[in-house]
């Protein structure tokens, strides 16, 4: 993957479903792979043509552990609270599929 980027692959480009390497990566729990990819300049914000975003992803499947690799991420620059296109915020995903932990991290403020 390194090599891909290095060598100028769109980070951001689409697969036939609209979907992102990024969110394929969150998806599939692929951390080391999620990592490199943020690395290269894919955003939490990036959503695919289905209008959720990684942060909303992340918190509608109870990625933990991408989900704290964000943080910091968030603290910087991203806003936790961005609706995707369907007006569902992270926090809103993360409660309607019952993510304690992700939900609690949402609440004491992430961003």
């Amino acid at each position: 993957i390194r090599m891909l980027f290095e060598n100028g692959a769109n980070i951001k480009s689409r697969d036939k479903y609209g979907q992102a390497p990024l969110l394929h990566a969150m998806h599939n729990r692929r951390e080391g792979t999620t990592d490199m990819l943020l690395k290269y300049g894919a955003g939490p914000q990036l959503k695919d043509d289905n209008g959720p975003n990684l942060l909303s992803r992340a918190a509608e499947y109870g990625r933990i552990a991408i989900f704290h690799r964000l943080l910091n991420l968030l603290r910087r620059r991203a806003d936790a609270n961005l609706p995707d296109s369907h007006g569902r915020t992270p926090f809103m995903w993360a409660a309607l599929e019952g993510h304690e932990e992700v939900t609690r991290l949402l609440l004491s403020g992430v961003n």
